[in-house]
């Protein structure tokens, strides 16, 4: 235990890779669209049973340690019943999420634009910017930057947005946390104690436990579809592939793209039919998000192919 730390507090360094800079100062924003009324009195007192019974490390204070300033979570081996566990917002909004005009109409076809309807999205369009919908769903206080946080402000903060026939949930967490698999896992264990389940068990592994054994052959490390980052120099030559990118556009442009289910699992059984024919039913299933990036991987590679100069 640290000796600046207070008796009964559990110290547990970061990982390496999420002490890395700007990654342990991020906090990442996701809003989750729900197209009915939620009830947030129930919502928040799952939050907090799901914090104080299955997930006490979202109750921690991230804070330096010894003298090289490393960062840790400090947790209270038993959470004061006053705690401040989370910061908890709400509004209310006196129209309809479709009336709002924050999404891209519904039934309006594949191309751009935003506000009202009825039915499904036929195509792949834009919304509204990030920052915009930022503006409309999340506290104007909320920090931006864990070097923003309050003193002694918890790692989590929520925010829900009532429409009158619709909601939106806004969760704020230090991306050193939480990645978007771990932002999935808790978001499903919530949602199971708010229906009145029990969630899964949650497995606290040692650092390095997922990185696989340290001896494998660089030859082996490097098959096609196996390759794992391991050096810094491995590190280096992916970031430097992005550098020309980076010079070319260096202000981040925010904006909402929208994937109609129907459209992705139509995708996804048309190409799931041709591996099927090419390499029998065992082989591995597609799922939606397989083909969302494809879609992503195609739209890129085809800007990259037009942005080279021509012979």
């Amino acid at each position: 235990m640290n000796p600046s730390c207070s008796p009964g507090t559990e110290v547990i360094p970061l990982e390496p890779k999420d002490q890395w800079k700007p990654i342990d100062q991020i906090r990442s924003i996701v809003f989750f669209i729900a197209r009915l009324p939620l009830d947030e009195e129930k919502l928040r007192h799952s939050l907090e049973n799901l914090i104080r019974n299955y997930l006490p490390i979202l109750a921690a204070r991230i804070a330096p340690i010894g003298k090289t300033g490393g960062l840790a979570y400090h947790i209270p081996a038993e959470i004061p019943h006053d705690r401040r566990l989370f910061e908890w917002s709400s509004r209310r909004v006196p129209t309809t999420l479709a009336a709002s005009q924050l999404l891209p109409s519904r039934g309006g076809g594949g191309g751009g634009g935003g506000g009202g309807g009825g039915g499904e999205v036929d195509g792949i369009t834009w919304g509204t910017s990030i920052p915009q919908l930022t503006e409309e769903w999340a506290p104007a206080t909320w920090p931006k930057s864990r070097l923003d946080d309050g003193p002694d402000a918890p790692l989590l903060l929520v925010h829900v947005t009532h429409y009158t026939d619709a909601a939106v949930l806004g969760v704020n967490l230090p991306h050193a946390v939480v990645d978007q698999m771990g932002f999935a896992s808790f978001i499903r264990a919530w949602l199971t104690l708010a229906a009145g389940g029990k969630p899964s068990e949650f497995l606290q592994l040692p650092p390095g436990t997922l990185d696989g054994p340290p001896d494998v052959p660089s030859k082996e490390l490097r098959l096609k579809g196996t390759f794992r980052l391991k050096t810094r120099n491995d590190r280096i030559r992916i970031l430097l592939g992005f550098a020309p990118e980076l010079i070319r556009e260096p202000d981040e442009t925010r904006r909402l793209a929208v994937f109609p289910e129907a459209l992705i699992t139509k995708l996804r059984l048309r190409y799931q039919e041709t591996i099927n024919q090419k390499h029998g039913l065992k082989h591995a299933k597609l799922t939606n998000g397989d083909v969302l990036v494809a879609i992503c991987l195609k739209a890129c590679a085809n800007q990259a192919e037009r942005s080279e100069p021509s012979h």
